[in-house]
């Protein structure tokens, strides 16, 4: 059985395809704001990939659940209530990576409506 409930869509490709946003980040507010970049998205969650935390806000975001987190597309920024799904550490050239995947739990309906359209343009982006 998958875990995900929705397909996923890599932001990297509609970036790079020149389709859309510049730059997809997610801001994760804890008692640091902490900075990550976006890597995949559905209407149920997305994956994330943070370089170069410290350890004490990775100890910090590995511990939280429930949290919330800005996602901005260009300068258009989306607050959504988020659980940590799960997340996992590595080291590489000597920096904390930790990536992740994060589920939606909190999310006004104007706000899913303006993800939907963002995902819709990930899924088809000949109907721009």
């Amino acid at each position: 059985m998958p875990k995900r409930e929705d397909k996923r869509y890599s932001i990297s490709d509609f970036i790079s395809g020149g389709k859309g946003s510049t730059r997809a980040d997610c801001i994760f507010n804890l008692s640091e704001k902490i900075e990550g970049r976006a890597v995949d998205i559905s209407l149920s969650g997305l994956g994330y990939e943070i370089r170069d935390i410290n350890d004490d806000r990775l100890k910090e975001l590995v511990k939280s659940t429930d949290m919330y987190i800005d996602l901005v597309f260009d300068s258009e920024s989306i607050l959504v209530g988020v659980k940590n799904v799960w997340n996992t550490v590595t080291k590489e050239q000597s920096v904390n990576v930790c990536r992740g995947g994060l589920r939606f739990e909190i999310i006004a309906d104007d706000v899913r409506l303006r993800l939907n359209e963002r995902i819709r343009a990930m899924r088809d982006p000949s109907e721009d």
